[in-house]
């Protein structure tokens, strides 16, 4: 006799409350055939095993060769698992669909207060933690020796951590799933008898894009103090939303004013053409976010279809008219000018250089002779440094004259440049002087290297008394640990 299957029949009995006779009458034997079976007097025949296997849902193997106590449990565990894991998939799988059927007003609402419930819940903890967790901590420091109780600590505060987070996280799922997810349950079965209540008619029905849901319903509540941060962070956004469109307002009035001034040289043609439409294409572009921001902060709504096309639109000319102004460019001609020369003479000194950058020519003179080319339009200032160094600036007589001078040029397509760097001098002095101020220059810029590599080593000993004073302080500080542990032990030795 199979000894798992009188084991087994004892269990079953007693776990379905049945007496011998009750069991004997379920599977249409004795009352003296059960108590064989049991006691392994006799075997049941196999019409009866499989009998009790499809009664109690039993394996034929587990009731023959197991402990069908052990498999229940063991089915249990699978089954608390399974369902664990289908709780948490089924959490995750109705939150992305209700974010994906709320209007973006209720998601903004919804995420907001969930980052108010995490923030005060940080807060709870930090101040639980300061309070007891300090307590705990000073409590244990008088106690244990050092070592001990920095082991000990950590040891805590990771448990805490753990303790703070699961706690929290129970908190937040609990809470999103009585104001949120219940609802949204509550919302898929009215749609779901919609449904049904549609498809038991036989007349025709014109399908609509399904609304999305208003998350809450103004007869579920809102917490007040979160809805008031809610509006006082939408205010926020809509002020910083209007300073925006301010801002972009103005490159628009800067780039209208530029499409009026393109008109002064239309004469040009496809270059003129190529620069309108890239004026107007950026006017455009500035045009869809400055009225989006305007529609948010006035809470109008915007044809999202409409600024979408126009936006693409409007890229495509601003490519065209940039790629018309770089062909028309192209066929601009360009005359090189010849340059004006700027000239100044200054007496040999034993004070001014100048910069490594101009060319020095060997002439016999005694004093020293400067040449600065320039355009007809400039002017070229030179000044003395307090270190020395003679310094030329170019600047436009008359910045008017230049920019017509430049629009009739444009308009009869072409375009004068300067043959010559007009920032690039010329010195003319004897052999001597020219040693002479290259050597006063040589010297001027060692100064400078000098009080660089200096003011650099300081900065590296500064550092390394830093690391010092750093290192000191760790091992005073230290030093402290070691003589509160000496006095504590020297304490419990006394009290010995």
């Amino acid at each position: 006799m199979n000894h798992k299957l009188k084991d087994n029949l004892k269990k079953i009995r007693k776990e379905h409350n049945l007496s011998q006779e009750q069991l004997a009458e379920e599977l249409g034997v004795s009352r003296q055939a059960i108590s064989k079976w049991e006691s392994g007097t006799a075997y049941p025949e196999m019409d009866k095993i499989l009998t009790l296997c499809n009664k109690f849902h039993l394996n034929i193997d587990d009731l023959l060769n197991k402990d069908i106590k052990e498999v229940k449990e063991e089915e249990e565990t699978k089954n608390n698992l399974n369902k664990i894991v289908e709780d948490f998939m089924k959490f995750i799988t109705d939150t992305i669909n209700l974010l994906f059927n709320m209007k973006w007003k209720s998601k903004i609402k919804c995420l907001f207060e969930q980052a108010i419930i995490i923030f005060l819940l940080l807060i709870f903890v930090g101040i639980f933690y300061l309070v007891i967790g300090n307590a705990v901590s000073a409590f244990l420091y008088s106690l244990l020796p050092y070592h001990v109780y920095e082991v000990i600590q950590r040891f805590l505060e990771i448990i805490y951590v753990l303790l703070a987070i699961t706690l929290g996280t129970i908190i937040l799922v609990k809470v999103f799933k009585v104001r949120y997810l219940n609802y949204y349950e509550e919302w898929q079965e009215q749609k779901e008898e919609r449904k049904e209540q549609t498809e038991k008619q036989d007349t025709k029905i014109e399908y609509k894009q399904e609304e999305k849901i208003i998350i809450r319903d103004p007869k579920d509540g809102e917490y007040r103090f979160i809805n008031a941060i809610y509006k006082v962070m939408i205010i926020g956004i809509k002020f910083c939303a209007l300073g925006l469109a301010v801002f972009l307002l103005f490159l628009l009035f800067l780039v209208s004013f530029a499409l009026i001034a393109s008109f002064t040289f239309w004469k040009s043609g496809l270059f003129f053409i190529g620069v309108a439409i890239s004026l107007i294409s950026a006017g455009v572009l500035l045009g869809v976010p400055i009225y989006v921001l305007f529609n948010f902060v006035t809470n109008r709504k915007s044809n999202k279809k409409t600024m979408i096309w126009t936006f693409i639109l409007a890229v495509i000319a601003l490519g065209v008219g940039c790629g018309t102004t770089v062909v028309a460019a192209l066929d601009l001609k360009y005359e090189e000018v010849s340059t004006k020369i700027y000239r100044e003479e200054f007496p040999v000194s034993d004070t001014i250089f100048f910069s490594p950058h101009v060319e020095y020519i060997e002439e016999e003179r005694d004093n020293i002779r400067i040449e600065v080319p320039t355009c007809k339009n400039c002017k070229v200032e030179t000044f003395i440094r307090e270190s020395g160094m003679v310094d030329f600036v170019c600047t436009d007589k008359n910045r008017i004259e230049t920019i017509k001078e430049f629009i009739r040029e444009l308009n009869s397509k072409k375009v004068r440049i300067l043959d010559t760097d007009p920032f690039y001098a010329r010195v003319y002095a004897s052999k001597e002087n020219i040693e002479k101020l290259k050597k006063q220059a040589d010297n001027y810029y060692d100064i400078i290297d000098q009080y660089e590599e200096r003011l650099s080593s300081q900065e590296t000993e500064i550092r390394n008394r830093d690391i010092e004073i750093e290192e000191k302080e760790e091992l005073i500080e230290q030093q402290e640990i070691e003589i509160e542990d000496l006095k504590n032990k020297l304490s419990i030795y006394e009290e010995d």
